[in-house]
């Protein structure tokens, strides 16, 4: 079940969350932007966020219709990030001087091969296109799961 915030509340909440993270980076666009992990109090808001999504983003990301997130899918999707074998990073990005979540990327090693990891990022529509998916993937290489020497992962031809 998702929290429903006031336009109000949502701002402080994403002004709090924004300043949690420390790893500031700056989109091709010159928009600031700020990079940290995936938290478990960060549940209701990754539902929240994955509705706003275009249908086609939604296809993008799970290569399928999955018009929401279901509770076990937040479950694999936040209470499963552990940092170790599953890590997960969100951006936020100075929206006219409005902290934004606008995209998140995770690293999961593979059970069955346990030197491989999955990689996969979900960029908000309003923000593809302006490097928030070329911040994240070096970021998550570098806290890649120990002894993952490759991504092995399934992307749309499209």
């Amino acid at each position: 079940m998702s929290t429903l915030l006031s336009i109000e509340d949502e701002h402080r909440h994403y002004q709090r969350r924004a300043a949690e993270l420390h790893d500031r980076i700056v989109l091709r666009d010159g928009t600031p932007a700020w990079v940290g992990p995936l938290q478990h109090k960060d549940r209701a808001d990754l539902a929240r966020e994955y509705d706003t999504l275009s249908d086609a983003s939604k296809w993008h990301r799970f290569l399928g219709g999955v018009p929401h997130l279901n509770a076990a899918m937040l479950d694999a999707l936040v209470d499963d990030v552990d940092g170790l074998d599953h890590v997960a990073l969100i951006v936020f990005v100075d929206d006219h001087g409005e902290p934004t979540p606008a995209g998140i990327g995770r690293i999961v090693r593979h059970e069955q091969v346990p030197d491989a990891a999955d990689i996969a990022i979900t960029v908000k529509d309003a923000w593809q296109g302006r490097g928030i998916a070329s911040a994240l993937v070096p970021r998550l290489v570098a806290a890649r799961p120990a002894g993952v020497t490759h991504l092995l992962t399934e992307i749309s031809t499209d």
